[in-house]
């Protein structure tokens, strides 16, 4: 038998609350129990003889993770579960190697420019083809594509701890983006077209 648990912050009762009905249903259908403890704030999840994929567990724990710390919404993370939806936690505060521990910078300052590159985050979403939600401490990135969450990565990164302002960052990810392609055009044989320069005799 496999067991995990999670514990979930204060502000996210009523979410955790909303979703679990739904969570618990789906879990039981892969074979997994889940339990929660209210008073503690704490869920449990376990593999339990109808189980038939092991590795369903560790998808479970990524979607308590998600509930817990984020501010996604129930419906996009259930996908995690139902469609293989990937996603990365970019944590931002000074609990669990977050940017200001990691780096050693304010927390004030984290904020102000987390603060500034807010509005830009849809456009670095379309960009990335990854949904981007933010909370108090973190931005959670979620995508298909592993390549897609890890430019959201480097583009937060890029703001909250090189001050870069989101517009460069933006312009450089574009960039980016478009080398790639070209790359993948090139290794496909797709050749952009190259303009004539005219007989040569």
């Amino acid at each position: 038998m496999l067991v995990c648990g999670s514990f979930f912050l204060d502000h996210r009762e009523e979410a955790v609350l909303e979703a679990w009905p739904l969570l618990k249903s789906l879990l039981e259908d892969y074979g997994i129990s889940c339990t929660m403890y209210l008073a503690e704030r704490f869920m449990t999840l376990s593999t339990t003889s109808g189980t038939e994929d092991p590795d369903i567990i560790y998808k479970a724990r990524d979607v308590l993770e998600l509930l817990s710390l984020t501010r996604v919404p129930p419906s996009m993370v259930m996908k995690v579960l139902n469609e293989n939806l990937q996603y990365d936690i970019i944590k931002t505060a000074y609990r669990n190697g977050g940017f200001c521990s990691q780096y050693k910078i304010d927390r004030k300052l984290i904020k102000k420019r987390r603060g500034l590159l807010r509005p830009y985050l849809k456009e670095l979403g379309v960009l990335t083809g990854c949904e981007i939600y933010v909370d108090g401490c973190a931005v959670t990135a979620m995508g298909f594509k592993r390549q897609g969450l890890k430019l959201v990565r480097i583009g937060v990164k890029e703001c909250l701890v090189n001050n870069v302002r989101p517009k460069t960052m933006l312009r450089k990810m574009k960039l980016t983006l478009e080398r790639m392609k070209m790359k993948e055009e090139i290794t496909a044989g797709e050749f952009p077209p190259v303009e004539s320069a005219g007989n040569m005799h």
